[in-house]
């Protein structure tokens, strides 16, 4: 999946997630380079020539609670798993 959102002047947000590709547990964000390749390998695009003013990845967005309730607390729907970035909540 790639999207690319204009989000303000000469700003386009750019989401790159490539099937197959399990992420990685990162200690910093990727570098711009490895987001540009990925781009274009799924679109043909070459955006190496861009400048990337904020970088960040996200991980497994698999994962849920392991107790849906503790107490007098019940997580249930979006409370109860992660959030992708692109949905705008993450």
């Amino acid at each position: 999946m790639v999207m690319a959102t204009p989000i303000g002047d000469d700003v386009d947000r750019v989401i790159v997630v490539e099937h197959g590709v399990r992420p990685r547990r990162r200690t910093e964000p990727p570098e711009f380079a490895e987001v540009a390749d990925a781009w274009k390998r799924l679109t043909g695009e070459d955006i190496h020539g861009g400048t990337a003013h904020w970088i960040s990845s996200f991980g497994d967005a698999t994962r849920q609670v392991t107790e849906y309730r503790r107490g007098s607390v019940l997580l249930a729907g979006d409370a109860a798993h992660t959030h992708l970035p692109v949905g705008g909540q993450g």
